[in-house]
């Protein structure tokens, strides 16, 4: 049975019961029928059904349609004079339909600045944000486009461009003068943070060559961002730009650097020790100068057990003897205190300064060794050329005497160093008191044994108040026993029943 033999009302019943989007294909099958195109043609032509039209004619660039529409819109709306849709030419540059964006610009140039969607979006904006680089280009020759038209979200063509990331609109869009690459949305991101964010690496590669691009407008580190997030191609792309952007020359690479120390992301220190210009010893400190920052060796030295700092001696202006705020001495310092032996290790076998002391007490390496009874680094220190027992910490104490009060039941440390050849057996500290003295008067007699054992001693020192090592042993509680040993050493005969029972 045809449509056309079914009774009017029974056909008014069907059309009714037909979906307004689904209109076109019912106008399809009675387009050759008088009778059932007069009877329908009510229900084709509504408001819905021409906007069903419209968008449709936007999607797949049908110009014949958009115009049906419109001859349509004006006959069922005389006050819109078929004037298309709202969001019509925003939906055209969208899908790319760049015939039916022209012909509605053509027809309607108002539209060009009038037509927006929900969100406040603009024929540029539309084309940018998918991508459809004809539109793109038509629109930029057009002269009343603003191309930094805002939207609701803060946002102009080049910010959904790089939200896209189509980079032939990108390199449009960086082509016109007044465009604004350091723009913020509603969220504070610039275009560069919106390529990042959707891992645009070749956008974002676009924006860093283009001379006008200020990452200071940035609110985060990106290097730092991909550096935790594991994202290689990122903070390669970066830092091939480090001499060309001040902020990543000084305070990124560094918030980025230590951000791969702290999290032990040795891949990403490699990426750094890459860059020839990058200053491992250099900190953020002028940029703040009310703000303590850590130098990279230091805050691996401090703040991060492993092995991420053998990465940070890849670097080839490696500071080894570098000291910063808030940081007590150097790099070997910091390591023999916190009993890093592998660091200290290292240091030491690439040259680095053994004197130096740090800032409170004036300990050098061998001291802070000593104290902690690290024989294995004492062991190392000593065997160096450059090692000077003679230098003194902020009291006048040399390192022997630190052997002499630190040394508990185990005299290894103070072996080695009684037997290191430029060791000085009588040296003095402020108050003119030998290590012998000190080990007298402290009660210390393994350790005085040790010094009258190894010969050298002078007796006949005197300390600021004028007492000699004899008159000190005279004094206290163990006073024969020490004063025995002293007057066998004195005699450079020491009896077997004076030696003490050395363990360790």
């Amino acid at each position: 049975m045809s449509l056309n033999s079914l009774p009017t009302k029974l056909l008014l019943i069907i059309v009714e019961m037909i979906p307004a989007n689904q209109a076109d294909q019912l106008a399809g099958l009675v387009r050759t029928n008088r009778r059932l195109y007069d009877i329908v043609a009510p229900y084709l032509y509504t408001e819905e059904t021409i906007m069903v039209a419209t968008w449709y004619a936007t999607r797949k660039d049908k110009v014949d349609c958009l115009l049906k529409a419109i001859e349509r819109k004006a006959k069922l709306l005389p006050d819109s004079q078929g004037k298309p849709f709202t969001s019509s030419l925003v939906n055209a540059c969208r899908n790319g339909s760049i015939n039916v964006a022209k012909r509605i610009v053509q027809m309607f140039p108002e539209m060009l600045d009038e037509d927006t969607e929900d969100h406040g979006m603009r024929a540029l904006s539309a084309a940018a944000a998918t991508g459809q680089p004809e539109v793109v280009s038509w629109l930029l020759g057009i002269p009343t486009v603003d191309v930094n038209r805002l939207d609701n979200l803060i946002r102009t063509p080049l910010s959904w461009a790089c939200y896209s990331g189509n980079k032939n609109v990108v390199e449009m869009l960086l082509l016109r003068y007044d465009v604004n690459v350091n723009i913020t949305d509603h969220d504070r991101s610039t275009p560069i943070e919106l390529a990042y964010d959707n891992n645009r690496i070749e956008v974002m590669g676009t924006l860093l060559r283009d001379p006008r691009l200020d990452i200071r407008a940035c609110r985060r580190s990106i290097l730092a961002h991909s550096v935790l997030e594991g994202n290689h191609e990122a903070v390669r792309l970066l830092l091939s730009f480090y001499d060309s952007q001040a902020v990543i020359w000084n305070i990124w690479a560094y918030v980025a650097l230590r951000t791969a120390i702290r999290f032990g992301l040795t891949d990403m220190i490699k990426h750094f020790s890459n860059v020839r210009s990058l200053d491992i010893n250099d900190t953020p400190s002028r940029y703040f100068p009310s703000a303590t920052f850590y130098c990279p060796i230091l805050w691996a030295a401090i703040r991060r057990p492993g092995s991420v700092w053998k990465y940070l001696l890849d670097f080839r202006n490696l500071d080894m003897n570098i000291r910063c705020p808030g940081v007590d001495g150097t790099p070997l310092i910091v390591a023999m205190r916190a009993h890093r032996n592998s660091l200290g290790t290292a240091l030491i076998e690439r040259g680095c300064l053994l004197n130096e002391k740090d800032d409170t007490h004036g300990y050098t390496a061998l001291m802070w060794a000593v104290i902690c009874d690290n024989e294995p680094m004492v062991k190392l220190l000593l065997s160096r050329e450059d090692i000077d027992l003679s230098v003194k910490d902020n009291n006048g104490v040399p390192v022997l005497y630190h052997a002499t009060l630190t040394t508990g039941r185990k005299f290894d440390i103070m072996k080695l160093l009684l037997d290191h050849p430029d060791v000085d057996v009588n040296i003095s500290n402020n108050n003119g008191m030998t290590p012998l003295m000190l080990a007298v008067k402290n009660y210390k007699y393994t350790a005085a044994y040790l010094l009258v054992n190894k010969g050298g001693i002078d007796y006949s020192l005197q300390d600021n108040d004028g007492k000699t090592v004899s008159d000190h042993a005279s004094r206290g509680k163990c006073r024969l026993r020490f004063a025995a040993l002293i007057r066998a050493g004195m005699r450079n005969r020491i009896p077997p029943r004076l030696r003490p029972r050395l363990r360790g």
